[in-house]
């Protein structure tokens, strides 16, 4: 049995709302998800509370854990096992379930894998699986494949 691990940094993904006077006055940026994993105790491992709590809502067969990489500076380590065939999905969802309908969306996060592998990045609408909103595919070749709902 082959174990992989893969280390996420950090996901954030931020609803930010432009309040326009003249064009100058801003709004801070409000978060839908933010997961900062600096609070959580070294090795224990993630719950699925959801966004609230800055953790996904379903660990998909993957098991996670908190591991410090640096002192003061934690990530989250998921480990895969390689001898099941079924799919294996982190996934997260906004605070409240959110469908975020206008604003604009940044969402950043760091993928260290431990070897070459097929790994992606999946941004869905809540209302189905089949409506894709954003795809990057990592290949175990080093490429990566992006999308949106208008194509490549």
């Amino acid at each position: 049995m082959r174990v992989q691990f893969a280390s996420l940094l950090l996901v954030v993904c931020s609803i930010i709302s432009i309040d326009c006077f003249a064009g100058v006055v801003l709004s801070p940026p409000r978060y839908a998800l933010y997961a900062d994993f600096n609070n959580k105790t070294t090795g224990d491992p993630i719950g699925s509370r959801g966004a609230t709590f800055g953790e996904p809502i379903s660990l998909g067969n993957l098991n996670a854990s908190i591991m410090e990489s640096t002192p003061g500076q934690s990530r989250l380590q998921v480990s895969n096992d390689l001898s099941s065939t079924s799919a294996r999905r982190l996934r997260w969802a906004p605070m409240g379930n959110a469908e975020i309908t206008e604003g604009e969306v940044r969402i950043s996060f760091d993928l260290t894998a431990s070897a070459p592998d097929k790994f992606s990045f999946l941004v869905r609408e809540s209302v189905s699986s089949s409506k894709s909103f954003l795809s990057a595919v990592f290949s175990n070749t080093g490429s990566i494949t992006t999308s949106d709902a208008n194509g490549p």
